[in-house]
């Protein structure tokens, strides 16, 4: 499996590798019935190797997303950039930065006010705000870093913005409470919720993305674990809503070379390749994303593919935002190209309990 490579990587640091063969399984036929409620976590700076440092944090959240869920450590950024803005761009909007039909933000300083995407690229880009709102599905970005700034200011009709809750938050707790909130069926009977934690990235530009065990880089991943707890604990205390709510996190980028850092350099595996992970409430046991999508996704190795158009790709972090429309049962976001037909199968027939 693609997680041995990964923890021998850690163990050698060795460069380059065979990608690893596919194993077939068997494809559910049936469209999975929507979701009430879908949180996309994007968890900053998360290297996928940190997931399996040995005499290390326990993991158990990171565990369980595993095990009850579909996931890989190896998806991939953007194929060109390495940093915040850009692959958040492409989370929320299903494409890649640059091409014809790229969404167009490249760079990653927090945006001048009413600076915006539009009046950057000359281009409006939509993101799955603009498709959870023409179907009535109350939603929110809750934010840790100020130049998220860019999608209240970038997603506007008219005067409104197309997301109902924006805040910037950096207190996980207080970010918690409000994406319980957001989870209230009383008083919001239908979400998406985006959630952002910064604390590996913090990390791993103070100190380094440093794989000793223990290292504040791995203690700030397990303060993530824990925080993902905390979400588990209350959707393990409130069934109802349980039932009805999906997750799926990633990361926008990892990082190492350099040192403090995750771009500059050119692409290095440390920096673009990271985890993506699949949790509904019926599942049942571990899928590896890519064995469950033969044909519709090829999983590279340790290699970034040069094209987006030749041959199947690799599931990218930009695969998340129809993933999310496909679990609330919603159309794909206007304009996208990543997923755009909503192909990435996050489970088998097998994988769900009866009902």
């Amino acid at each position: 499996m693609f997680a041995l490579l990964l923890l021998s990587l850690v163990q050698t640091a060795s460069a380059e590798t065979a990608p690893v063969a596919q194993v077939a399984a068997p494809i559910a036929t049936e469209k999975t019935a929507a979701y009430d409620h879908v949180i996309l976590i994007s968890v900053d700076g998360l290297r996928s190797d940190a997931l399996l440092v040995e005499k290390s944090h326990e993991l158990p959240n990171f565990k369980r997303l595993t095990e009850q869920g579909a996931s890989t450590l190896n998806a991939r950024t953007d194929s060109v950039y390495t940093f915040t803005l850009p692959n958040h761009v492409g989370m929320l909007s299903g494409r890649i930065a640059t091409g014809k039909y790229g969404h167009g933000w490249f760079t990653n300083a927090t945006p001048k006010i009413h600076e915006s995407i539009l009046e950057r690229t000359g281009s409006q880009v939509e993101g799955i705000f603009h498709v959870t709102a023409a179907a009535g599905i109350d939603d929110a970005m809750i934010a840790s870093k100020p130049k998220f700034a860019l999608f209240r200011q970038s997603w506007m009709v008219g005067e409104d913005a197309v997301i109902d809750l924006w805040m910037k938050e950096t207190d996980t707790h207080k970010q918690l409470q409000a994406t319980f909130d957001m989870l209230d069926p009383q008083k919001h009977p239908r979400s998406m919720v985006f959630l952002h934690l910064r604390a590996p990235d913090d990390a791993g530009h103070d100190h380094g993305w440093n794989m000793t065990p223990k290292s504040e880089y791995l203690t700030a991943v397990a303060a993530v674990d824990q925080t993902l707890g905390e979400l588990f604990a209350f959707l393990d205390a409130h069934e109802e809503i349980k039932a009805r709510t999906a997750i799926v996190l990633t990361s926008d980028h990892g990082g190492g070379i350099p040192h403090k850092n995750h771009h500059g350099y050119g692409l290095h595996w440390v920096n673009y390749v990271i985890p993506f992970f699949v949790w509904t409430p019926n599942m049942t046991g571990p899928q590896d994303l890519y064995a469950i999508n033969p044909g519709q996704y090829l999983e590279p190795g340790i290699k970034m593919p040069k094209s987006i158009h030749v041959g199947p790709q690799p599931i990218r972090n930009c695969d998340a935002a129809n993933l999310c429309m496909s679990l609330l049962g919603l159309p794909s976001v206007s304009g996208s190209t990543i997923n755009q037909d909503q192909q990435l199968r996050w489970q088998t027939a097998e994988t769900f309990k009866d009902e």
